[in-house]
């Protein structure tokens, strides 16, 4: 979700592909909408070889948000191009798609405002018209489990002659879960899963993932479903989530008698597959190169120093004005063009060779 922008990020492996519009023309007018407003709630799915992106515009967080412009946007591939968007109605609030071959119902939350009513008025479900692009007909309500309680989230999935409904329960807060209810028709009625939640954390306030809560399902290529859901990450017990809302993947198994199962019910940090490890790909080594040896840059030899009588000094003067007119240190002979050079003290034997003699190297150039 992206506030006060006109697009939503898809991410992908490498890219983050957006969705927004490719050209000034196409984009959503956001004028006036203030902070955590703007585009929110995006959700996203295929049916006739498009991608449909529905979401809402929210223009205002100080009342009557939940009922808001929701738009429509397809396109041929994830990256685009995106068409015009497309409005549908301003009626509820977490719109979705739900597609059974050529039929596709558009489901959001309803709202009630009259006072002490509680706010949740349930669900309710439209035919979509995908060749038209627009809504056919008036909504019709979903019969929910009884105590149902404040619903959001709405997603419709059908699988064998059960229709699943994932919704998201308890509010966004500490108390957010993952539920589950199915029913062999569309708008119900829906029994609740007698196990409980599919995911939550509220009963395990030290876990480090906490607030999971609406999600959706997708199966993969290889067969295998997943369940992607929006978490939270607090400092310490029941602390400030500063990353706000994230993403987080659990793996989904349907049992024998068409249930849904996350493993532990539980929101995980990482998720571990019982896969066998996939061997690397075989990189073939470069072709062998032959590289010659380096070579030692040419050097030329300083000219030598004139014998001047500055140069020609005695031992004892050299050594007299390094340490002193007595110095306790051995005589030593220095390297010089003569074999035998002049006496010189040990420290001066010692210290580099700076005899008046003595040819300096360096590199040429």
């Amino acid at each position: 979700m992206v506030s006060g922008s006109s697009a939503a990020p898809l991410h992908r492996p490498g890219r983050l592909a957006s969705a927004g519009r490719r050209s000034p023309t196409r984009l959503l007018d956001l004028t006036g909408c203030p902070d955590s407003a703007g585009v929110r709630a995006p959700n996203l799915s295929y049916a006739d070889g498009l991608f449909h992106l529905l979401f809402s515009n929210v223009s205002s967080c100080t009342g009557g948000f939940t009922d808001c412009p929701n738009f429509l946007v397809t396109a041929p591939a994830i990256d685009g191009p995106w068409s015009d968007p497309v409005p549908l109605h301003a009626r509820g609030f977490d719109t979705s798609l739900f597609h059974d071959g050529a039929d596709s119902r558009l489901l959001n939350l309803v709202h009630d405002w009259r006072p002490g009513y509680g706010g949740s008025a349930g669900l309710e479900a439209t035919r979509y018209d995908r060749a038209a692009r627009r809504l056919v007909g008036g909504p019709r309500p979903l019969a929910l489990p009884p105590r149902a309680g404040w619903t959001e989230g709405p997603n419709l999935y059908r699988r064998g002659p059960w229709y699943y409904l994932l919704t998201a329960d308890g509010g966004t807060g500490w108390e957010h879960r993952v539920t589950v209810a199915r029913s062999r028709a569309l708008t119900g009625p829906h029994e609740r899963d007698p196990r409980g939640p599919l995911v939550t954390a509220r009963d395990r306030p030290g876990l480090p993932l906490q607030k999971a809560g609406h999600g959706s399902l997708t199966e993969a290529a290889d067969g295998r479903w997943w369940l992607a859901y929006l978490v939270a990450r607090p400092l310490g017990r029941c602390g400030p989530c500063v990353l706000g809302r994230e993403t987080a993947l659990a793996p989904v198994e349907w049992t024998a008698d068409g249930r849904l199962r996350v493993p532990t019910g539980l929101p995980a940090v990482a998720v571990h597959l019982a896969t066998p490890p996939v061997a690397a790909p075989h990189v073939p080594a470069p072709p062998s190169v032959d590289v010659p040896p380096p070579t030692r840059p040419r050097r030329q030899a300083a000219p030598t120093r004139p014998r001047s009588s500055r140069t020609r000094t005695t031992s004892t003067a050299r050594c007299s004005a390094r340490h002193g007119p007595r110095c306790a240190a051995p005589p030593a002979r220095t390297g010089s063009a003569s074999p035998s050079g002049p006496a010189v003290c040990g420290c001066a034997a010692a210290a580099p060779r700076r005899a008046w003699s003595v040819r300096a190297w360096w590199p040429a150039g």
